[in-house]
């Protein structure tokens, strides 16, 4: 039989075309999920007042460390600062630039309010779910969605007239979750930058 079919003219070009077909909606509907997490957990950074205080914190405790071991001073703070604030130990060999900064943000403030942990669990929750998207992944799928559509575009010219006018049916009918799909990406970048800057 699968000898008999593949003789078939264009048949690896049908099998691949209902293959991205049935798999398209749940392929979109998945990336596009995707996207939303990663854009939401970039506004969360980004709309964070919390944040700031905090990283300015750490810039003056890094900044003092930084003064004491003879070094200058930094106007800003890298990845790779923020990750030493973890492991720098201070004078008692035990706490961590990142103890103090907790230890020091994390006392309450006169009247009762929210002290500035709290505040950052409450605004910075949608982390959580972003942090979990591999955005490397989420380009991946988002560039085969869209070879899968040039795909069928460049079969509508060799597939019969009955299949071609379904490839056709079908691409109308996705238009607007390629465009939905296209600017989700587009708008992921740009927030990552946002976010990087």
């Amino acid at each position: 039989f699968f000898h008999a079919v593949s003789k078939h003219k264009n048949f690896s070009t049908n099998v691949d075309v209902m293959v991205f077909f049935m798999g398209f909606g749940e392929n979109v509907g998945d990336t596009l999920g995707d996207l939303k997490r990663v854009s939401t957990a970039c506004d969360c950074v980004v709309k964070s007042t919390a944040l700031g205080g905090v990283l300015k914190k750490i810039l003056a405790v890094g900044n003092l460390v930084n003064e004491g071991a003879g070094r200058p001073k930094v106007a800003g703070i890298t990845i790779d600062s923020l990750m030493k604030t973890a492991t720098t130990k201070g004078i008692d060999k035990v706490t961590t630039v990142l103890d103090y900064v907790v230890k020091m943000v994390n006392e309450r403030t006169s009247g009762g309010e929210e002290n500035v942990i709290e505040v950052l669990g409450r605004e910075l929750g949608g982390l959580i779910d972003g942090s979990r998207v591999n955005v490397k992944e989420v380009r991946r799928a988002g560039k085969e969605i869209k070879d899968g559509v040039v795909m069928i575009e460049k079969a509508m010219g060799i597939m019969n007239e009955d299949f071609g006018k379904k490839c056709e049916e079908f691409l109308v009918k996705i238009e607007g979750k390629m465009e939905n799909l296209r600017v989700g990406l587009s708008l992921m970048e740009e927030k990552m930058g946002g976010v990087c800057k």
